[in-house]
């Protein structure tokens, strides 16, 4: 009987750790096969992170921290501080000597923009790491060749303040004045001084309409470049002197491509602007004549003579921002861009 209980109980105590070794492999698979970082949703769509609600500076923080502990080739700096003190993130990918670049969030109220590009780098991250094609899309060669910038949002205290209202920081009695008296802010487009963003730079500045005060959408400051969050996209151009700069905005599904191009630049322009109206399905603004000034995209043609791209993505909701309902279809629509423009670049 003796014999008999020790043989037992060695079967039992090889059966136990035949049970261990068996769970520690399957435990060692998963970490083999899931990548750091990534969150699986219960119908197993792998994703890395989960872009389902308007993203706050908090979210969009989070979210590219954990994008870059998933791809550590992706390189996320801070290109300089907002009003309010925030951190105004830029995303690298790639590593060519030309580079692209695009921006989101310049207007408070277009948060939509942001979550987008942040999508857009999660999706490139995904297929890179996996070594796959995206959208028909060399990939690989893209990001062997070129420089993909992403700031996401530009405008992170205007976002907030379109989020959150008060809650965001800053002065309340020059946010109540710059909202017209108003406690509802989700049509704030300005930064957090009541500055719009995209009426800030050196192109026909003093040509520009604006308001004489601080205002939730219509004032450009004191002079070209007199915000933080200008001052520091204008720094990352010349720095980084992009071939293309693509700014999202939200609404109208049109293409802003000419301020004032002629000859060869002015077909080089329109030709890639009916590459990514093709694309999107969205329409190209008519050029005949100029009548915005102090934009971006204004400025990055008029100074460095190369492409510059305003797209307004989603249909037309008059003031109201576009709801996350649209989130999918407008991502849809625009997720190609970046990789048609720099293989034309290319």
């Amino acid at each position: 009987m003796g014999f008999l209980s020790r043989k037992k109980r060695l079967l039992a105590a090889v059966s136990a750790a035949g049970l261990f070794l068996i769970f520690v492999l399957i435990l060692v698979g998963r970490n083999l096969q899931t990548p750091p970082g990534f969150k699986v949703d219960p119908k197993k769509d792998r994703k890395i992170i989960q872009i389902a609600t308007p993203q706050t500076y908090n979210i969009l923080k989070e979210n590219l921290k954990v994008l870059a502990e998933y791809a550590p080739w992706i390189k996320v700096s801070s290109i300089g501080k907002s009003v309010f003190g925030r951190e105004i993130f830029l995303v690298k990918m790639g590593q060519g000597a030309k580079s692209i670049l695009m921006v989101g969030g310049i207007h408070g109220r277009e948060w939509l923009t942001g979550m987008m590009l942040t999508e857009m780098i999660q999706e490139y991250a995904a297929a890179a790491e996996k070594g796959q094609d995206f959208g028909g899309y060399d990939l690989k060669r893209i990001l062997e060749k070129m420089t993909l910038l992403f700031v996401p949002v530009l405008n992170p205290d205007g976002v907030e303040i379109a989020l959150q209202g008060l809650k965001a920081g800053g002065d309340r009695k020059l946010l109540l004045q710059a909202n017209e008296g108003r406690n509802d802010f989700r049509q704030w487009k300005a930064n957090g001084r009541g500055v719009n963003l995209n009426i800030q730079y050196d192109a026909h500045w003093e040509e520009a309409f604006s308001t004489s005060a601080p205002h939730h959408e219509k004032y450009k400051g004191t002079h070209p470049e007199s915000e933080p969050e200008s001052k520091a996209i204008v720094r990352l151009v010349a720095s980084e002197q992009p071939e293309v700069i693509l700014c999202y905005h939200s609404s109208g599904e049109v293409i802003y491509w000419y301020y004032g191009q002629e000859g060869k630049e002015y077909k080089r322009d329109l030709r890639l602007a009916e590459k990514i109206a093709e694309v999107t399905g969205y329409r190209l603004a008519r050029e005949e004549k100029v009548d915005t000034h102090g934009g971006l995209k204004d400025w990055f043609i008029h100074k460095y003579q190369k492409p510059g791209y305003t797209i307004e993505i989603g249909e037309s909701m008059q003031e109201n921002p576009l709801p996350v309902s649209v989130f999918a279809r407008v991502y849809a629509e625009n997720k190609e861009t970046p990789l048609l423009v720099a293989q034309d670049v290319l």
